[in-house]
């Protein structure tokens, strides 16, 4: 079965054929070449039959013929070879130089055609199906429907290559590459890749966290609000990408009218929400994919949890820590919770799933520990509308610390990456923080209330879901994205915040 399928995969991939300075015409030359020194032989051959079948009765005639085709055949010899050597070398220097020609002229489109990916960071479409990044998707032949595999300038065409049924078809972006259909390159896959018409900037942010932490929350909120408010203010052009993500954004909105969340579905692993935005500063649309990965993923041994392949291709990830999931905080605020805010809390170890989460990553990236500390990594307190916590994290707190020591903070967003930091540290967090400290040099800590108050209750009431992806898109899309969101101001902190004096912070 397995070969059979293998057979089936194969024969739909295109034979390409091969451009003339890249095999044909190496043939053509030869067989020149060839053919001059055959016709210089076959002179000299007819020359030597000519004496050979002469009447030798007639002495005179034949002694004058044997001389005259004794000459010629020396001088074809001699004359010949010289002026057939000469004139195969020019042709060979000839075909040398010309070949020479199309190769620089084949680097340079590839050249250009992988800046101008690598500049405008597209990665192509990921596969709704399977998650792979599209380094160069496959492009399928509009006449015959067969896949080519690495539609590039190169030997099957710089401009524009030949299918294996006559047609012709673009090989980078100048020339409409981007036009074809798209197929997935995981050869386990080979889904089409709808939506994918044109080149993208693609931008992908995973949602992590324990289970019921507040993941599809967080999703939710910041579907609406950035769709609602950021969107419709910065008058930037906003669609689902695709008919799957236009039934998530109308369900995420429902729920977010309803006071509702959902939890993800383990048997996927996770929820993506993708969606197209386009502005007039941009010279590229982009596509945002924003995943929640459900807790299980990270939080159960073992399991058929899918394959996180959202992990090779990330810009930056978004973790959801519930203040609840820490035993001190259980213990000093639990008899005071509603039933629903208790049920709901949850029961995953922070330092259990952070250490998961990082596995996971170099198992399916293959990032190394230098390249993942480059990683951009947004620590989110959710639920900041339980108990007093929103006395402890929020704006107000962060605003008044920005007052007491204006030479310590420069905006509210540092005091807050602060006060989250020292939550952590004075309620068992001690753990996770030299953890996430260790693996990644760029964190920020954020405290955000998704839905505002207790589930189902009344439609939601964010507050501070925006910021962390505000941070992360910051930095992913500097020219395009990160240049229009500037809500906030973003400064490293003046020194790391266990540096920070603790008397003078008021402790």
């Amino acid at each position: 079965m397995e070969q059979m399928q293998s057979d089936e995969h194969d024969e739909n991939i295109a034979k390409p054929r091969k451009s003339y300075f890249f095999g044909p015409g190496y043939e053509d030359c030869r067989e020149i070449i060839e053919g001059a020194w055959a016709a210089n032989y076959e002179k000299i051959k007819r020359f030597y039959l000519m004496i050979e079948l002469f009447d030798k009765d007639s002495k005179v005639l034949f002694i004058a013929t044997w001389i005259g085709c004794t000459a010629a055949i020396a001088m074809l010899i001699v004359l010949g070879s010289v002026v057939t050597a000469a004139i195969s070398v020019m042709h060979i220097f000839l075909m040398a130089v010309v070949a020479a020609v199309v190769y620089l002229g084949g680097l340079i489109l590839w050249g250009i055609d992988c800046a101008y990916r690598k500049y405008n960071k597209i990665y192509g479409v990921p596969c709704t199906s399977c998650h792979t990044r599209q380094e160069l998707p496959w492009y399928e032949c509009p006449k015959c429907h067969k896949w080519h595999t690495d539609l590039r300038p190169g030997q099957y065409g710089l401009w524009k290559r030949t299918c294996e049924c006559g047609e012709e078809l673009p090989t980078n972006f100048i020339n409409g590459r981007g036009q074809l259909q798209a197929v997935c390159s995981n050869p386990h896959c080979t889904d089409r890749l709808m939506g994918h018409n044109r080149e993208y900037q693609t931008i992908c942010i995973p949602i992590i966290g324990g289970t019921s932490a507040g993941k599809t929350a967080f999703l939710t909120a910041f579907s609406v609000k950035f769709k609602n408010v950021f969107a419709a203010d910065n008058k930037i052009t906003y669609r689902p990408f695709d008919e799957e993500s236009q039934r998530l954004a109308e369900e995420l909105e429902q729920n977010y009218k309803q006071g509702n969340t959902e939890k993800t579905d383990v048997a996927s692993g996770a929820i993506a929400l993708s969606f197209y935005v386009k502005h007039d500063s941009f010279s590229l649309p982009r596509i945002v994919h924003v995943y929640d990965i459900a807790g299980e993923a990270f939080t159960t041994a073992g399991g058929s949890v899918q394959r996180q392949k959202q992990y090779e291709y990330c810009n930056g990830f978004v973790f959801i820590i519930d203040p609840l999931s820490l035993p001190k905080i259980r213990d000093k605020y639990g008899r005071n919770l509603t039933d629903i805010d208790r049920d709901s809390a949850s029961r995953g170890a922070i330092q259990q799933v952070a250490e998961k989460f990082m596995r996971k990553i170099r198992d399916v990236s293959g990032l190394s520990e230098r390249e993942m500390a480059k990683m951009p990594l947004a620590v989110v307190i959710s639920k900041m509308d339980v108990a007093d916590f929103s006395q402890q994290l929020g704006n107000e707190a962060a605003e008044e610390l920005c007052r007491k020591h204006p030479e310590l903070f420069a905006s509210p967003v540092e005091a807050e990456d602060y006060l989250c930091r020292n939550f952590l540290h004075h309620n068992g967090g001690d753990g996770f923080l030299r953890s996430i400290e260790y693996n990644f040099k760029h964190t920020r800590f954020f405290a955000c209330s998704a839905m505002g108050h207790t589930a189902g209750t009344s439609a939601f009431e964010p507050e501070g879901v925006l910021a962390p992806m505000e941070w992360i898109i910051g930095q992913a899309d500097k020219r395009g994205l990160g240049n229009i969101w500037k809500e906030h101001d973003f400064k490293d902190p003046a020194k790391s915040w266990s540096d920070y004096d603790a008397l003078a912070c008021g402790e």
